[in-house]
């Protein structure tokens, strides 16, 4: 796995981040290693997700209140390699990985209401994301 957001992306690939690049388009850029997951997270604008062969985009809850973003970032890639490791699609692992990080932007404090695996599947099964597909 390759996990960063894209002004990240953008300064690892000599781009300017400044500019507004096509986040499938870094996501493919990034992945020039046979079997590398590369995935690009942009904040309210979504993540992006990229195995060689499926390409996925997931939008952030439409009723979503920022409160504070820090620790997000980790709390989306730490849930993204769990479910990854635990053998889940890379839809579920999206979305769980979403789940998990819009769970810490709700509140206030890095970890405060970062959700364990039960508490993660409820949530993601509570709420549905818009995810679509991308070549």
């Amino acid at each position: 796995l390759l996990m960063m957001n894209r002004e990240e992306a953008c300064k690892y690939l000599g781009l300017d981040p400044d500019e507004r690049h096509d986040p499938s388009m870094l996501c493919k850029a990034l992945a020039k290693v046979p079997g590398l997951t590369t995935v690009l997270t942009d904040g309210a604008a979504g993540a992006w997700v990229w195995d060689g062969y499926t390409g996925l985009m997931g939008r952030p809850r439409g009723d979503l209140v920022v409160v504070e973003t820090t620790g997000a970032g980790d709390a989306f890639a730490a849930t993204f390699t769990a479910c990854t490791i635990k053998g889940l699609c890379l839809r579920d692992c999206l979305h769980y990985a979403m789940t998990n990080a819009e769970s810490i932007l709700r509140h206030k404090g890095a970890k405060n209401v970062l959700l364990d695996w039960s508490g993660l599947e409820a949530q993601a099964q509570q709420h549905e994301r818009d995810i679509t597909g991308y070549n």
